[in-house]
């Protein structure tokens, strides 16, 4: 069932059920008669009102998720360690013939312009992309929304964690990243 066309299933419901029932309502005695309508009426407010309930949490779950990705690409942006791991990262990648990301293992250790950044702020970074991935598994953000903005990144930190064999990750599995690799 598709979620554009809910408003007219919702219609086609409640309109038949006014159909089978419109002779019992009009051909019984009047008090008779007052139940049944009210009763309809009744149905027809539960089924009105259910639907705009899950209308309304449908669009704030929505509106929520936008939200929270927001804040992580905000703080992706303004954390100063993370955004160090980030620079340095795509400083020391290029792109070979086939359009392929390749690291440059001269510029890896031999950087003039970022300075290779520490383990703390490796390990920032690292558990920054944690968050966004249990945040996917969690369904708190759109998977492919953020494999479009983290996903090179991840890609790039765990091709440098690699070839770098730093105990900081042996410490973190990078099989934590599943979601966006």
């Amino acid at each position: 069932m598709k979620k554009s066309y809910i408003h007219l299933y919702v219609l086609m419901i409640i309109l038949g059920i006014l159909v089978a029932t419109w002779e019992s309502i009009w051909d019984n005695t009047p008090a008779e008669t007052i139940m049944a309508a009210t009763l309809l009426l009744s149905i027809l407010s539960l089924i009105a009102n259910s639907y705009i309930a899950i209308e309304y949490a449908i669009e704030i779950r929505l509106e929520r998720r936008k939200r929270l990705f927001s804040d992580y690409c905000a703080r992706f942006s303004n954390d100063q360690s993370v955004r160090k791991v980030a620079e340095w990262l795509l400083n020391v990648s290029e792109l070979d013939s086939d359009g392929k990301v390749i690291i440059d293992s001269k510029k890896l250790k031999l950087n003039n312009n970022i300075g290779e950044p520490t383990l703390f702020e490796k390990g920032r970074f690292m558990d920054f992309l944690i968050e966004v991935n249990i945040q996917i598994i969690n369904k708190q953000i759109d998977k492919y929304d953020a494999r479009k903005i983290f996903s090179l990144y991840a890609k790039l930190f765990e091709y440098v964690t690699n070839s770098d064999n730093q105990t900081i990750y042996y410490k973190k599995d990078l099989s934590d990243l599943t979601e966006l690799l």
